[in-house]
């Protein structure tokens, strides 16, 4: 089973749920699609067996061959490519280039090559408890890590088949958000008790509907407020697969990269895995 782990923002708490299901879960694989800001290898120790670095084509022009006929910048959709007539130049944008290709199939003089620049890197290794672990690391300035989650979701289905799969997922409802939603059988929303977080959940939820994915929500930081989720998914026909109660001490030893297992909430994280287990086998 595929489990992702997403939330409608940041700091919500998925990484925290995300590293101790992978410890419950027998046979699994943790990972790490939260590129631009990996941190469950703070939690989950892993020791990195391999190393291998993530690459992109991108155009590189050759000023002696251009003539400035401009259909390079006209085809590309996302305006990376920049003909200046007057100063006879052709600017390209890495940042905004997506990797597509197009500029160098339309370019009549052949002046338009692709060279593959690293992106980022992928590492793969095992946890302190043995269990797989993937994480992907963006490099600093690449203005999206899309197509490395895309590459991470071919290794998972490639290298990992039988194993359980525990992703973490970027937050958010954008583009990273539904390569790592997109593979899973079971979607976890986690959600703090805050009409902030129900907000930016609400969007979250629309999107895996649009996707046709099972899910439920986990909450928390349980408390007192725990009726503004609650009343929300009732509601909506919404499960809630479980809680994480609100507490300092939580806070103080997740702050030293300590799990939740290891907190005292064992059963709470065992919970929320068995709740999945009973909606995945009705779904």
């Amino acid at each position: 089973m595929v489990i992702t782990v997403a939330s409608g923002k940041g700091g919500a708490g998925k990484t925290a749920v995300a590293t101790s299901l992978a410890y419950v879960m027998e046979n699994s694989v943790y990972v790490d699609m939260d590129a631009e800001e990996p941190n469950g290898h703070i939690i989950l120790n892993p020791v990195i067996e391999k190393e291998e670095d993530f690459c992109l084509p991108v155009p590189s022009i050759d000023a002696a061959k251009c003539t400035l006929c401009g259909k390079c910048s006209e085809s590309c959709r996302y305006g990376a490519i920049a003909v200046m007539a007057r100063t006879k130049k052709t600017l390209f944008f890495r940042e905004l280039c997506h990797s597509c290709g197009v500029c160098s199939r339309v370019c009549p003089e052949k002046a338009i090559t692709e060279e593959n620049a690293v992106k980022g890197k992928v590492r793969f290794g095992k946890t302190a408890a043995g269990h797989g672990f993937i994480d992907g690391i963006l490099n600093v300035s690449e203005p999206s890590p899309t197509r490395m989650l895309s590459f991470i979701n071919e290794r998972i289905k490639k290298d990992y088949a039988g194993k359980n799969v525990v992703i973490d997922a970027p937050p958010g409802a954008a583009c990273m958000a539904v390569e790592a939603v997109k593979g899973a059988d079971f979607v976890i929303v986690v959600a703090e008790p805050t009409l902030f977080s129900l907000n930016d959940a609400k969007i979250l939820i629309e999107l895996i509907r649009e996707m046709g994915k099972d899910f439920s929500i986990v909450i928390n930081k349980s408390g007192e407020s725990d009726h503004i989720i609650t009343d929300y998914a009732s509601g909506s026909g919404i499960g809630i697969s479980g809680k994480i109660p609100f507490s300092m001490k939580t806070g103080e030893g997740y702050s030293e990269g300590r799990p939740l297992i290891e907190l005292g909430l064992k059963k709470e994280i065992e919970g929320i895995y068995c709740s999945i287990k009973k909606q995945a086998v009705k779904t």
